[in-house]
């Protein structure tokens, strides 16, 4: 048989693998026709659906929410990186059934998951079974299995998938192959494109290590080299969504997100990893867990801690600070009211942790399968079994007949908002805060009598809404049910511009007659972040496909 033949067949049988795992998260939505409603699951699923909506009437750059968030037209995809969702809104666009749609973009996320934590690790270690066993371990860990069961919290979770990207591109950078840095590039853009708090988190994980270790680097100009371009393409990738953010962030000032960092102490998120297997992670109180399976791979690694390789050993230190940073054993009440209080909970340093752990119970596995270069494979099969026993004892705690979780049927269509439910003040600049119960509840201010739209009254359009009201077409004073943003819309009557001013924080017109259509003003900060992520993909893409297939046997 020849190389390229057995890298073909044991790409299939690894595909087949990752896909059967993949699968293990979502039979029970098909055994019980639901989806359990986690944390955030009706702001997510809301996004998914719009995004699906606009995608069927082929709007490929959905900036304002027009068809989910009850057509409130807020320019949350400005706000929120929506790019990593496009798979998840494509099947959802495709696929009708909600239930089965969003069971088949989990399972995809979770493949791709699984192979990127396999092909970072096999070129971090050079040995595919502990690059099979750390994919497992850290995409069947509790606070990864959380993140989309528990919390839905879709952009954390996609984060996580693409952390090892990050992680390896740092090691190879710095002390390993600083020709692998596209992998840092992409995992950063990716994460970037996924979940703001995991982005700031993460840079300053980068930040703080390089500090630490930059004085022992053996070629520190060639190192700041390769961070120099990983750097800039990571945010040329990520330009189609940064350069709007920053734009409307500082078009106005809004809430923030300073505050109080919430947390437990670490004797409670321990007792949580230890009961995973048989209570659920308290979900209304913030409480989650790395899970009994990682806890039992840090007591391990402790007492194997000298025989681990050096990667695994600083992978194990890490894993321990992080986790005690995830409590209130860290003294995080110093940092309460700045900047590093937008993470909101301590409980998001386990998406650090997390993988760190993996390495440690990758390692620990094989050495534990491995005798004299040969493999064990009744130990390969003991472990696996281990892992899927303590894994299901948990996950299946979410779909308990009286659990804690709601219940998304087939059926189920956009959800109601309220001023809270969505956070939506948060995305609403603070001189504009009064108008936010008029924009959901559809109150439109027509010669200065509020009236209330029906439904039917705001139609779709692309990237935008039209208002169609007998009330608005005979006025020429309105005030439509939408925040006023500065540069953000454009409004036309009768196919003609006319201009857009603020009053009482909505957007309001005073000129012509007819039906009013609003619209998403596609400027050149749009333009150029569309040019530069496409540029920025096409030069890296081909470079990290080169380094993939190079030195992967």
């Amino acid at each position: 048989m020849t190389i390229k033949n057995s890298k073909f067949i044991r790409f299939i049988l690894l595909s087949l693998l990752f896909g059967a795992l993949s699968c293990l998260f979502v039979i029970p939505f098909f055994k019980l026709h639901y989806v359990p409603m986690g944390d955030d699951f009706k702001f997510h699923f809301d996004r998914l659906l719009d995004l699906s909506h606009n995608f069927r009437h082929l709007n490929f750059y959905p900036e304002l929410a027009t068809y989910g968030f009850q057509k409130s037209a807020y320019p949350l995809n400005a706000f929120y990186p929506w790019v990593t969702l496009i798979p998840f809104g494509l099947i959802l666009a495709l696929i009708h059934n909600k239930i089965y749609a969003v069971a088949l973009g989990i399972i995809f996320y979770l493949f791709v998951g699984l192979w990127i934590t396999y092909i970072t690790t096999d070129r971090l270690f050079k040995n595919k079974l502990q690059a099979i066993i750390t994919a497992i371990v850290y995409i069947f860990s509790e606070y990864t299995t959380s993140n989309i069961i528990a919390r839905f919290d879709l952009g954390e979770f996609f984060a996580m998938l693409f952390m090892p990207l990050v992680l390896y591109g740092l090691y190879a950078v710095t002390f390993g192959n600083s020709r692998d840095w596209p992998f840092l590039a992409w995992g950063g853009a990716l994460i970037c494109l996924s979940h703001v708090l995991s982005t700031f988190i993460l840079v300053a994980f980068v930040v703080l290590i390089l500090l630490i270790v930059f004085q022992k680097l053996p070629h520190k100009v060639k190192t700041l080299k390769s961070l120099m371009k990983a750097g800039i393409l990571a945010f040329g990738i990520s330009a189609i969504w940064i350069l709007p953010f920053l734009r409307i962030q500082f078009s106005a000032q809004y809430s923030g997100m300073k505050g109080i960092i919430l947390g437990y102490p670490l004797s409670q998120v321990i007792n949580t990893s230890i009961s995973s297997a048989v209570l659920a992670p308290n979900l209304w109180n913030k409480l989650y867990g790395i899970g009994i399976l990682d806890v039992i791979i840090l007591i391990m690694g402790l007492v194997q801690y000298k025989k681990l390789s050096n990667v695994s050993k600083t992978s194990f230190i890490i894993a321990i600070i992080t986790l005690i940073m995830s409590s209130t054993t860290f003294p995080w009440r110093f940092f309460n009211n700045t900047f590093i209080s937008c993470i909101q909970y301590s409980f998001r340093m386990l998406s650090l942790c997390t993988p760190f752990t993996a390495i440690v119970g990758g390692e620990l596995s094989t050495r534990f399968v491995t005798q004299r270069h040969d493999i064990n494979y009744q130990r390969i099969i003991g472990i696996l079994t281990g892992i899927f026993i303590l894994w299901v004892g948990g996950y299946y705690q979410f779909f308990q007949p009286n659990g804690f979780l709601g219940k998304m049927r087939n059926t189920q269509s956009a959800f109601p908002i309220t001023q809270t439910s969505f956070s939506l003040n948060e995305y609403t600049p603070l001189s504009e805060q009064k108008a936010v119960p008029n924009v959901i509840q559809h109150t439109a201010a027509i010669n200065g009598r509020k009236v209330n739209l029906s439904s039917y009254e705001i139609k779709n359009t692309h990237n935008g809404e039209l208002f169609d009201n007998k009330l608005i077409n005979a006025s020429k004073d309105v005030s439509l049910p939408v925040i006023f943003y500065k540069h953000i819309f454009k409004v036309y009557r009768n196919n003609h511009q006319i201009p857009v001013t603020n009053k009482n924080g909505q957007v309001h017109i005073s000129h012509g007659s007819g039906p009013i259509r609003l619209a998403y003003n596609f400027g050149l900060f749009d333009m150029i972040g569309i040019i530069l992520t496409l540029i920025s993909s096409l030069i890296l893409s081909p470079i990290i496909l080169y380094r993939m297939n190079k030195l992967n046997g």
